[in-house]
């Protein structure tokens, strides 16, 4: 009697419901696996049942091109649907992404019933791996000093967004003949980790670099080779008109390296690139399709079956623009001035182009290259993000530009571009503007006030903290309405609400992206007040030790305070520096003051 009472009990309370089950072709791609693997560990105890089932499509549908998917439910089946291997790990990440921002553990918990495809084909992020914001010793700021761990992380990232390519622009070289370059040898490692990992998940990789850059060693070896500039960076490039022996010597290692790259794209002009020699401004453009021709090559004799990408990178501007301060070299060398048309002109159309948008037009009397190469017809032309990380220090700190992101994009599509390309100095601290550009490159009629839900339900799993969030972003959003700070009380208002909010967030969820957000916004308070006109020096000082302080307190910032070995008024002078270069909030479109400029001489002398 006892046995049948408990068989009783055992059947009326029922076996534990399963979780929530993904079924996956064991023999799919690796690009379509792990995308389920990782809704798996999302789904891991949720003890929802049902299932979640990978459909291809017998026949193409129009409706879902090549990279789109359908995600349908009823009852407790759910299925994604799709033309190709993309589109089912496509659609796998936006079910996991839509449960990450709804904070759902069941994905029944929703009715699904989306239908998406991408308006561009190409959705990539441009990875600049060097110590930009002047970080040093330890830091895992910038890329520059990542573990294979950090790059993981940050591809997961982009993946999870469906961007299908990653770049990364080496300003670091490795050349084994060379043991200067030692050190890098572990870099590269790292990098080629990176772009293996990136394949597997259905993304391809962009090697990128400027053409005639070498490393620092040769550079100083060859005093007459290097190129004559007189640009806005400095950097460790020959003249191609004289040295080009030795650049293809220095670079064939690299290319050896990285030959399982699917792209492979070099810029002419900037990191120093630049030359304005007179071997090379009788015709720049011969200069430039010769560099093309031997990287080709190079890529051929060392087995790789890469694409070239030409990185126009307002070519105008670099050799008409900037050479303009160089006396008489305008009346020299006139053909200069029809540069871009003649690159246009003699480039085979066959190879991709690559350029900034006009929209906006952050250097002023731009051409719009990407639009002349569309009726060109070159055969694939994408813009690139510029927008998203100009050079300045300031630029390291949360900024989400909606308005200036959501131009820019919707310019790319009404121009019917190919793809649009992210750039990205220092991801920790741009999560906000990377979530804008990956949402816009799959969707560019998001609008900003969808664009800030998804992002506080992104970042947070408690409603208060999602409130919390949303405001935040809508105060540094409406903070950096210019590029530049506004030293207002209005504007000291904004930023110091967005740091509490955040502060307030973070401390009850586990998201490490907030909580780099909120150690980073936390300085823009600071550096705000060191911009407001009348500033004593006495004040100058409380605020800098204050902002100084808190570099030991917030792991994202240690690289630029004092958890490194090192002299503690070392420490001082260099947060000294930092602080000067983020307060005066220089813009491209900015021109400096007589005040700054006299100061700066100032300090040169």
């Amino acid at each position: 009697l006892e046995m049948a009472v408990v068989v009783a009990c055992l059947t009326s309370m029922g076996a534990a419901t399963p979780d929530t089950e993904v079924k996956c072709d064991p023999q799919a791609p690796s690009a379509v696996r792990l995308a389920c693997e990782r809704l798996r560990e999302r789904l891991r105890g949720n003890g929802a049942g049902g299932t979640i089932r990978l459909t291809r499509t017998e026949a193409p549908q129009a409706e879902l091109g090549d990279e789109g998917y359908a995600i349908t439910s009823s009852g407790q089946t759910i299925t994604v649907r799709a033309n190709s291997d993309a589109g089912l790990a496509n659609g796998v990440y936006t079910l996991l992404r839509t449960m990450l921002i709804e904070n759902l553990r069941s994905p029944f918990d929703r009715t699904w019933d989306v239908l998406e495809k991408p308006v561009f084909r190409i959705r990539s992020m441009m990875v600049a791996p060097y110590s930009f914001g002047g970080q040093h010793g330890f830091s895992v700021f910038s890329p520059d000093t990542w573990a294979f761990k950090h790059w993981k992380d940050y591809i997961d990232y982009l993946r999870l967004f469906n961007l299908n390519q990653l770049g990364i622009y080496s300003m670091r070289l490795y050349d084994p003949e060379i043991p200067e370059t030692w050190p890098n040898k572990e870099r590269y490692a790292i990098w080629k980790q990176a772009m293996e990992y990136a394949q597997s998940l259905g993304m391809e990789f962009t090697w990128v670099q400027t053409a005639n850059h070498v490393h620092q060693e040769t550079w100083w070896q060859y005093p007459d080779l290097r190129t004559e500039h007189d640009s806005v960076w400095t950097g460790c490039a020959l003249c191609y008109s004289k040295g080009r022996d030795v650049i293809r010597k220095t670079q064939r290692h690299t290319f050896e390296f990285f030959k399982d790259a699917d792209h492979f794209m070099f810029m002419f002009s900037d990191g120093g690139g630049a030359c304005y020699c007179d071997a090379c401004s009788r015709d720049q453009a011969a200069v430039f399709l010769r560099m093309v021709e031997d990287a080709q090559q190079t890529l051929r004799e060392v087995g790789s079956k890469a694409d070239f990408v030409f990185w126009n990178w307002a070519l105008g501007f670099w050799y008409s623009s900037i050479p303009a301060g160089i006396p008489d070299y305008l009346d020299r060398y006139p053909q200069v001035r029809q540069i871009q048309d003649n690159v246009f002109e003699r480039l085979p159309k066959h190879i991709r182009i690559e350029d900034l948008s006009v929209v906006p037009n952050v250097f002023g009397g731009q051409r719009d290259t990407l639009k002349e190469a569309k009726e060109r017809g070159f055969q694939t032309v994408t813009m690139f993000g510029y927008l998203m990380n100009p050079e300045l220090p300031l630029f390291m700190f949360p900024q989400p530009r909606l308005k200036p992101m959501i131009e820019m994009i919707g310019h790319a599509k009404a121009l019917g571009l190919d793809g649009v390309d992210g750039y990205r100095l220092a991801p920790h601290g741009r999560v906000l503007n990377d979530f804008v550009f990956m949402r816009l490159a799959w969707n560019p009629d998001l609008t900003a006030e969808q664009l800030v839900d998804e992002m506080a339900g992104y970042l947070t799993s408690n409603p208060d903290n999602r409130a919390k969030v949303a405001e935040a972003i809508t105060a540094l959003d409406r903070y950096w309405q210019e590029p530049h700070i506004v030293p207002t009380p209005e504007n000291l208002a904004l930023v110091e609400k967005a740091s509490r909010l955040l502060d307030e967030a973070k401390a009850g969820e586990p998201s490490r992206q907030l909580e780099y957000l909120a150690d980073l916004a936390c300085l823009l308070p600071g550096i705000h007040r060191l911009t407001t006109p009348g500033i004593s020096r006495e004040e100058a000082e409380a605020v800098k030790s204050a902002m100084l302080a808190e570099t030991t307190k917030r792991y994202i910032l240690q690289g630029f305070g004092g958890t490194d070995y090192q002299w503690v008024q070392e420490t001082r002078m260099y947060f000294n520096a930092f602080a000067t270069m983020w307060a005066p909030g220089h813009a491209l479109a900015v021109p400096l003051t007589n005040e700054v400029r006299d100061a700066e001489k100032g300090a040169d002398k």
